[in-house]
């Protein structure tokens, strides 16, 4: 079965300094979860693997980077530009 999953991030633009808000959103199979080793002093973490990813998209400041739906065609944006609108009417009309 198929979950969603999202990671957020705020990224320095290297030109002006401001914070640029980064988002994933993807869903998938979560296909491996494995707990990191104790080390003395440190928290530990997860290393997480996710496969069968069938929708992703990037979000950039609440601006569609990028969108790839596989029940829908493939790529849908691309770049912050439309994409493959000609194929999508063929294959789901």
């Amino acid at each position: 079965m198929r979950q969603h999953f999202t990671g957020k991030a705020l990224v320095i633009d290297e030109k002006d300094g401001t914070e640029v808000e980064h988002a994933i959103d993807i869903r998938g199979r979560l296909t491996k979860a494995d707990p990191q080793e104790m080390q003395g002093g440190s928290a530990t973490g997860y290393d997480f693997a996710i496969g069968s990813i069938d929708r992703y998209a990037h979000i950039v400041d609440g601006a569609v980077m990028s969108r790839f739906d596989f029940w829908s065609g493939g790529w849908a944006v691309w770049n912050f530009e439309p994409i493959n609108d000609a194929r999508r009417r063929i294959l789901l009309s």
